[in-house]
């Protein structure tokens, strides 16, 4: 890795990051993408210890340089591109097999043990689990957000562990290690933690985030006229010059999400779904003709896809605004950390097709101005968050879409330049009948350039660091599609309970119980008639401030109609998306 003098924060955590991409992450066992077949999005969090500020100097897009005592590591990273509807894997996942209880069989197995078989009552409990254990959204910025939670649960349950065990022995507050991200703040008692005194967490991203960050000038493919005068297109070497590329805009394929802050002259149609899992009772999408600035979307989908099997999630740009102003820790963590966690800066490798300081200026346009703007239009004064820095840096990811798009666009553009009289053909895009066969009139020429269309890879990684558990600290894969980790389809519902990811509702639900019982910082609320909670009923009991906190910035609240900010119109989850568990 580049030494911390020589280079800009920015540079040193995109080094930090994929550093720990290419020699942490195995490559044996899958989960990363196919080279010259497939392209992913990776992401991750970093932790500084040491920095003190992260400004930006002259407006530009280098973030001040590291000091030479900084201490980098990565917190949590994921890669991913895909998101999933709720609904749709739900209903492919077992139901209970039988209407009346099954017995208890008492036959020994292979291995000398028992085996129980499990009621239909609680296959039927584990059923109502299912919405808890589907990752919605597995794009690598969502995972790797949830790997950091991840790593704080962990360290919140392992300080809560060790205080019981420290103050059975008198021995007092156990102390945190130096990779840990927290500290105590408050007697442990009634513990609340913050983040250590001169740590600061920045992300790195591969490409853009989809949205409004990724709506910037590039370079794209100029159309052919069938008379292409001969020389018209120059190419020496790797560079082609502007003859073979016209601009254009990137298209972020998130659609536009209609709302009072929508204008409806660049609309060309709108879909109205409403997705079950929503508060909103539809949900209306429009297709742009030109595409708006500054705008809600949902993630990218067709247009023709059943409203059950939508997606609902925000797109990145949206979600990465809504972490800068409440935080990344989300609402159960917030029991124990009040204090909203924000990153200081965002780092994303520069796509090879943007001009200028396009891909820049859509960063700074999506992600702090519109952080600022809604920070402003906020009736909370309690937020005393800043926006995040952002930079575009040299240093690429050579599986990202844009720089798999970019090999594809220079492969197209490379077959068809006439060359002094004589096709320049790629042998590789020839059957092997046609390599034998090519005559003196064509000649053969070596292009390094992928020619074939790499496609979106199906599966996500994910990893986070853990002080106390090294299970945790190997990579975890899931399948995009499905948002369940990898591996054989669950025939049982308690088969469908080991396809659950570690960063799924669920697993968090769990942490936020284990914890609020060694504490007294929440009374877990009421539970039904067979003592079950829900995810949203514990969510919601966790602080009022909260919530109207959340409902002034989101809206969907009662205070929706103070709302103006930009991020008015937010698609919120709702009950049918709920679950419950038992506290005992």
């Amino acid at each position: 890795m580049p030494s911390c003098s020589e280079t800009t924060l920015a540079d040193q955590v995109a080094a930090c990051a994929l550093h720990h991409y290419h020699h942490v992450l195995p490559n044996h066992n899958g989960g990363k993408p196919q080279a010259g077949k497939e392209w992913t999005v990776y992401a991750a969090v970093i932790a500084c210890q040491g920095r003190r500020s992260t400004d930006v100097g002259d407006g530009a897009h280098h973030v001040n340089s590291v000091d030479d005592n900084d201490d980098l590591w990565v917190v949590s990273c994921a890669t991913g591109s895909k998101c999933t509807s709720v609904n749709s894997v739900v209903s492919s996942l077992p139901t209970p097999v039988s209407t009346t209880d099954i017995s208890v069989d008492t036959t020994p197995s292979s291995k000398g043990t028992f085996k129980r078989n499990v009621s239909r009552e609680e296959e039927a409990k584990i059923c109502q689990l299912y919405n808890g254990m589907i990752l919605k959204d597995s794009h690598a910025e969502v995972l790797a957000r949830r790997g950091l939670m991840a790593a704080l649960w962990k360290e919140i349950e392992h300080t809560l562990t060790q205080s019981i065990k420290e103050q059975s022995k008198n021995n007092g507050a156990p102390s945190p290690t130096s990779k840990h991200l927290l500290e105590v703040a408050t007697p442990l008692s009634t513990p609340q933690f913050r983040l250590k005194s001169g740590i600061t967490l920045h992300m790195y991203i591969s490409d853009s985030p989809c949205g409004d960050a990724s709506i910037y000038e590039i370079k794209t493919m100029k159309m052919q006229e069938s008379n292409q005068s001969e020389g018209s297109t120059k190419y020496s070497g790797n560079n082609i010059t502007t003859d073979g590329f016209e601009p254009g805009l990137n298209f972020t394929g998130a659609k536009i999400i209609m709302s009072a802050n929508t204008s409806t002259k660049s609309i060309s149609s709108v879909l109205t779904f409403t997705p079950a899992t929503s508060q909103s009772s539809a949900i209306q999408l429009g297709r742009e003709d030109i595409q708006q600035l500054g705008a809600l979307r949902l993630k990218s989908s067709r247009s023709n896809i059943p409203p059950n099997q939508r997606s609902s999630s925000m797109c990145c740009s949206d979600k990465l605004v809504r972490w800068g102003v409440l935080g990344l820790q989300g609402r159960l963590l917030s029991t124990f950390i009040r204090d909203p966690i924000c990153l200081s800066s965002i780092c994303v490798s520069r796509d090879p097709r943007s001009l200028g300081e396009g891909q820049l200026v859509a960063l700074e346009r999506a992600l702090p101005t519109r952080v600022e703007n809604t920070l402003k239009s906020s009736l909370e004064a309690s937020l005393s968050v800043g926006p995040p820095t952002v930079a575009v840096i040299d240093q690429t990811f050579d599986n990202s879409k844009s720089a798999s798009e970019h090999r594809y666009m220079i492969s197209q553009v490379v077959n068809r330049i006439p060359y002094g009289g004589i096709v320049k053909v790629c042998t590789h895009q020839l059957g092997s009948n046609k390599r034998r066969k090519m005559n003196h009139d064509t000649e053969k020429t070596d292009c390094s350039c992928n020619v074939r269309k790499e496609s979106a890879c199906g599966m996500s990684l994910n990893w986070h660091q853990s002080q106390t558990s090294t299970k945790a600290n190997m990579p975890e894969i899931t399948i995009g599609a499905s948002g369940l980790k990898r591996g054989k389809k669950p025939k049982k519902p308690r088969d469908a309970l080991n396809c659950a990811s570690r960063l799924c509702r669920l697993s968090f639900f769990q942490c936020w119980m284990k914890c609020v019982k060694m504490s007294s910082n929440c009374s877990v609320p009421n539970g039904d008639s067979k003592g079950d909670r829900s995810y949203k009923q514990c969510k919601d009991s966790v602080d009022d401030n909260a919530a109207v906190c959340v409902d002034s910035i989101l809206g969907g609240g009662v205070r929706e109609e103070y709302n103006t900010g930009p991020l008015r119109g937010w698609v919120r989850s709702g009950i049918d998306g709920d679950f419950a568990i038992s506290l005992d």
